[in-house]
């Protein structure tokens, strides 16, 4: 059985060595901007995540609709209108069904041909 070998060096000894013997990276960020510490309170999202899903209940942005959009809406609107206006304010003339003859009011007058003759067309109707 073999015993693990121990390392003797003060951890920051080790610690040293480790970064001497490690690449160096290229920085990816600006040096002026700090990376963002993590919460200290040992939660599992950023604050930043938080505080989105926080400000969801607001709704999403609203694009500008279109101008099809408005002109069909404005169109409908229009319509809408005019039914319930029509219904409001309009008229109309009652029917009634009646038997009989339509007579005027001055009476009938008889009209006699002066000669005989053959009748070829009539062009009323009744």
């Amino acid at each position: 059985m073999t015993t693990p070998s121990h390392d003797t060096r003060l951890p920051a000894q080790a610690r040293t060595e480790a970064q001497a013997q490690a690449p160096t990276q290229p920085q990816t960020r600006p040096s002026s901007e700090t990376p963002p510490e993590p919460s200290r309170t040992g939660e599992l999202f950023r604050t930043e995540a938080l505080a989105e899903q926080q400000d969801r209940w607001l709704g999403t942005v609203l694009l500008v609709p279109k101008l099809s959009h408005t002109l069909y809406t404005a169109l409908a609107a229009v319509l809408v209108l005019g039914v319930l206006g029509l219904f409001a304010f309009g008229e109309y003339t009652r029917k009634a069904r009646l038997s009989g003859w339509l007579a005027p009011e001055q009476g009938l007058i008889k009209i006699i041909a002066p000669q005989s003759g053959v009748l070829t067309q009539v062009p009323a109707h009744e």
